[in-house]
């Protein structure tokens, strides 16, 4: 068994071999700002300045309590921190970035040598950074020093950009949004006319949140722009007059122009991305004793009177599927399509969620029904929800996760959308029924065939107790016979035996007090078994646009105290698997 004392015991004998090591107390490490790890090295050691001088450091190692199996952390002492400066890799408490922790595999039987090897790694940081040998990583972390907070007065807002296409044109004016009150922290949202931000602000004043438009500045992209960032309006005049010199004149026109705040955007490229960040010019009063009204200029005031006012900082965090697909999937999200999808009870509302990741634009939701007590063990709305229409329920759990999507309710049957909404209908990419009812499919099926609907559907429905589940996949203008695919009423790939629907005294349906108080049994569990089998079938097709007419069955498991009698195609089936027919 690996000995997390041992551990750091051989830690500080190897240490000691190679400079001056002490543990330090409760006290100094609450002085450090270190009093989170239980156990910190004080090690007092050398580094080479510009020049090859060499100069004391005094360095803190910190081991977690976990550590081996975590890399130390590894911090540059206050005082040192004082005269070092802004260096690369080193933040504002003085911590040492040495390694991204996740592409490293460590040998944990030799934690001397690990602590060796971060100490040396540390030191060799702080040497380039003080040569100034690794300069131009600055840019590399850019993000990370702009959200630095400086001193006291340091203010740094949050904000989104939705941008759909990125100004090129700089300088350039930009629109925005202030938040009032913002929201998750975010109090400005940069964006152009694209869909996103139509969507967006919806979503935000339906939630409450009242935002206001405005214009800012858009200065364009620069390099070489290094820590620290706490600037006044003298410091940002020179950032622009240095980094964009181009747009000096537009920069005076805007303050004199502009009033409130002002905000200026600048962008910094990162591999083939633009990260934007900007900065607020406070109020400026140009109503001032000694001077005629008039005289003094928004900008004359920020270049003398206020010039040693603070501004605060923007950073700004890119909100759009594209970004958000690359950040997760690693490439892109091209698909985007339109989904119509009736059927919102406990097989629908589950499956939903997980068809979204497809990359759903536009999803248009039709149910008539409202959310009860009864429904909520399985449904994927739960208490807060109940006398809800299932529609709003389900949109607004949708819309949570992804306020870029477009959805439309229909509190309503999906026979009456169809028979009046044809058109709109016509214009999805796919139609998903989940409603369980084989005389609404019926109706559907030859509408299918007749073309009056003219995009592919997919028809789901289960069995009862989950010991069967089905999937018709079908196109517009099928040849196939409804007859053939049912006798009886009953369909011909049931899992269950056909003489258990037609035994009056069997257990296929449950019933409560009250008219129309039967249910069909199945659980939770079986609806996430039968979904996480069915979905990788319906992301094929719906990738590869099947043009095929499928026919999928799942078999669940056996109930060991319900005795239900297969049918010969069920006992064929394995358990938990799909089985796929072309029709």
């Amino acid at each position: 068994m690996l000995d997390f004392d041992q551990a750091k015991q051989r830690v500080f004998e190897a240490l000691t071999e190679v400079a001056f090591v002490s543990t330090m107390n409760d006290t100094a490490r609450k002085i450090a700002g270190l009093q989170k790890y239980s156990t910190v090295l004080r090690i007092e050691t050398e580094t080479f300045t510009h020049g090859d001088v060499v100069k004391p450091v005094v360095l803190l190692m910190a081991l977690p309590d976990e550590f081996p199996l975590v890399l130390p952390k590894i911090y540059v002492s206050k005082d040192d921190k004082a005269w070092i400066g802004y260096i690369p890799h080193v933040d504002m408490a003085g911590f040492v970035c040495i390694y991204d922790e996740e592409s490293i595999v460590a040998d944990i039987s030799r934690p001397d040598e690990i602590a060796k090897i971060c100490l040396n790694n540390s030191l060799e940081i702080i040497e380039q950074g003080l040569k100034g040998v690794n300069h131009d990583d600055f840019a590399d972390e850019f993000v990370a020093y702009w959200n630095e907070k400086y001193d006291d007065k340091d203010e740094i807002y949050s904000g989104l950009v939705m941008f759909e296409q990125i100004p090129f044109d700089a300088p350039c004016q930009v629109k925005f949004l202030t938040i009032e009150k913002s929201y998750s922290g975010y109090q400005i949202i940069l964006y152009d006319q694209g869909k996103s931000i139509k969507r967006f602000r919806k979503f935000l004043n339906d939630k409450g949140y009242s935002t206001i438009e405005k214009e800012g500045l858009y200065l364009g992209s620069v390099k070489g722009l290094f820590p620290p960032f706490n600037f006044t309006n003298a410091d940002t005049s020179k950032i622009v007059k240095d980094y964009f010199p181009q747009s000096q004149k537009k920069f005076e026109q805007y303050i004199n122009q502009t009033t409130g705040y002002r905000l200026m955007i600048f962008s910094v490229i990162s591999g083939s991305s633009h990260l934007f960040f900007g900065w607020y010019i406070t109020q400026l009063n140009t109503n001032r004793n000694g001077f005629r009204n008039g005289y003094l200029t928004p900008f004359k005031v920020f270049d003398s009177f206020q010039k040693n006012d603070r501004v605060i900082r923007l950073q700004f965090d890119t909100y759009t599927k594209e970004r958000l697909a690359t950040r997760t999937d690693g490439i892109p999200q091209t698909a985007q399509h339109t989904i119509t999808f009736a059927g919102l009870g406990s097989i629908g509302s589950n499956l939903l969620p997980n068809l979204m990741s497809l990359g759903i634009d536009n999803l248009h939701l039709i149910d008539p029904e409202v959310l009860s007590l009864v429904n909520i063990n399985r449904h994927l709305l739960g208490p807060d929800d109940i006398g809800k229409p299932k529609v709003v329920g389900v949109q607004n759990y949708l819309l949570r996760n992804d306020p870029l999507v477009d959805i439309f309710t229909y509190q309503e049957s999906v026979v009456k959308f169809i028979r009046s909404k044809e058109a709109l209908l016509n214009q999805s990419d796919y139609l998903f029924i989940v409603v369980g009812k084989n005389t609404v499919e019926n109706y559907i099926f030859q509408s299918l065939q007749e073309t009056k609907i003219t995009i592919p559907i997919f028809f789901i429905w289960i069995e009862p107790y989950l010991a069967g589940a089905h999937c018709l996949y079908l196109q517009p203008g099928h040849a196939l016979d409804y007859s053939t695919l049912y006798k009886d009423h009953l369909y011909k790939y049931n899992v269950i035996d056909k003489s258990e629907y037609q035994n009056p005294n069997n257990q296929i349906s449950l019933r409560e007090a009250g008219c129309q108080g039967s249910y069909i049994p199945y659980g939770q569990k079986n609806i996430t078994l039968f979904l996480s089998s069915l979905l990788p079938y319906l992301f094929q097709i719906i990738d590869n646009r099947d043009t095929r007419n499928l026919s999928l069955t799942w078999k669940g498991e056996t109930l060991k105290n319900i005795s239900l009698k297969l049918s010969d195609y069920g006992e064929q089936l394995k358990t938990g698997n799909i089985q796929q027919n072309e029709l």
